[in-house]
């Protein structure tokens, strides 16, 4: 926080009394929306030299005389160039109303491919490495250092990926726990407290938690499905 400049006929509003003052507000604002809480992210807030500073707030002595007042798409929403309105109010009731754009950059770690990936490849960490990104513009689509090197081959390409490209997870997709067409076991209860497992085959992809679609093996012929949450790589257990 910069040092306020006061003067006996009022105080002084800088620039950098202002940019301290909305890089404090944009911090919390990050906090209270739950972006900034990823351990994968480093979060660089800049605001832009706002117009027509300094100004003098008349009636004010120091910064205990001014009521601040913020708005701006973040109070609802991120956006990583935000502007900012803010309203000073002296004890008099004067206002003096200013704005800025800030930049928020979102710093990682994210995975890029070294060689081409194939449609349906399967990744693999010799085939990446880890460069360092701005993602504040696509937080929840770039796939950062928070996928392990171990949980990589858990995901697969949804496209080819050419060298040097970044990933995200419009371009990848997580290997499902179940396939579709694949063998299954389907556990069905059969009675309170009594559960059998019969032959089934499931007719969609799924992980585990996922519902999904899956017919009993003799019912081949039939057009008749039932529906299902995937409780392991082999298992669905039935709906009542």
């Amino acid at each position: 926080m910069s040092a306020c400049s006061s003067r006996a006929w009022g105080l002084l509003v800088t620039e950098a009394d202002l940019k301290s003052r909305v890089k404090t507000y944009v911090s919390e604002r990050l906090k209270a929306l739950s972006v900034s809480k990823r351990q994968d992210v480093s979060w660089i807030i800049t605001p832009v030299t706002p117009p027509n500073v300094p100004f003098e707030m008349s009636h004010a002595k120091s910064w205990q005389d001014v009521r601040l007042d913020y708005q701006s798409i973040l109070e609802t929403r991120y956006n990583a160039n935000p502007v900012v309105r803010l309203t000073l109010t002296d004890t008099k009731g004067i206002k003096r109303v200013t704005g800025m754009q800030v930049k928020i950059q979102a710093m990682a770690m994210v995975w890029m491919t070294k060689n081409p990936i194939n449609a349906g490849e399967v990744l693999k960490s010799s085939q990446l490495k880890l460069v360092p990104t701005d993602i504040s513009r696509q937080l929840d689509m770039a796939m950062s250092e928070a996928v392990t090197s171990n949980a990589l081959n858990q995901y697969e390409a949804r496209v080819m990926i050419g060298a040097g490209q970044l990933l995200d997870f419009r371009k990848v997709r997580k290997i499902p726990d179940i396939q579709q067409n694949a063998a299954i076991k389907l556990i069905i209860e059969a009675s309170p407290g009594v559960e059998v497992g019969i032959s089934g085959i499931a007719l969609q992809n799924g992980s585990i938690g996922e519902t999904i679609r899956v017919r009993r093996d003799r019912d081949n012929h039939s057009k008749r499905y039932l529906s299902g949450t995937v409780i392991d790589k082999h298992r669905v257990r039935v709906h009542p």
